[in-house]
C-alpha cells in the first residue's frame, strides 16, 4: 500500500500517482493500475494516457454509475481552467460498460480489462482493492470505515 496527498481541486493527481510508484518497490509487482475515477480531490484530474505512458502499465480508471457530463461541465466552470480541465476528461477516452462495471481504459483492450475486473471482484460492483481502498481511506478520515465500500 502506498499513501500519498493531492490537492483539493488542484492539478497534481497523474504527479503524486507516479510518484508514488515509480522507483518503488510496488511498480514491478503491478500488472495494471486501478483508480476510482479520474477525480481526485474534488477536480484534480488525473491524466489517465499520461499515467499509463509513465508507469508503462495499462491505467484504468473504474466508475460505479455512468458520470452525468452536464453536471460535470457546469462544476468545472466554476474553478480555474476549466477547458483544460475537460481536456484532461476528455483524453481518458471513451466509457466502456460492462455491467457492473464502467471504466475507462488506457494502455489495453477493454474487454480484457473487463475480464480482469470481473476477477479482481468478489460481490457488488467494484473491485476488491478499491473496495479495501475506501475502507482503510474512510478509517484514515472520519475514524471509521462506512457502508459504501
Amino acid at each position: 500500500m502506498v499513501w500519498g496527498q493531492v490537492q483539493p481541486d488542484g492539478w497534481d493527481a497523474t504527479d503524486t500517482l507516479c510518484n508514488l510508484l515509480i522507483g518503488n518497490k510496488f511498480l514491478p509487482q503491478l500488472h495494471l493500475v486501478l483508480i476510482d475515477g479520474i477525480g481526485f480531490g474534488g477536480f484534480n484530474l488525473v491524466d489517465l494516457p499520461e499515467l499509463a505512458a509513465r508507469l508503462e502499465r495499462p491505467c484504468v480508471a473504474v466508475m460505479r454509475r455512468l458520470p452525468n457530463f452536464d453536471k460535470i461541465e457546469r462544476a468545472l466552470q466554476r474553478l480555474p481552467d476549466a477547458e483544460k480541465r475537460l481536456e484532461i476528461l476528455r483524453r481518458a477516452g471513451q466509457i466502456h460498460a460492462y455491467p457492473p462495471f464502467f471504466f475507462q481504459v488506457c494502455g489495453e483492450e477493454p474487454i480484457l480489462i473487463a475480464m480482469a475486473l470481473d476477477r479482481l471482484t468478489d460481490c457488488g460492483k467494484v473491485p476488491e482493492a478499491l473496495r479495501l481502498a475506501h475502507l482503510i481511506g474512510a478509517a484514515v478520515i472520519k475514524g471509521e470505515s462506512g457502508r459504501q465500500a
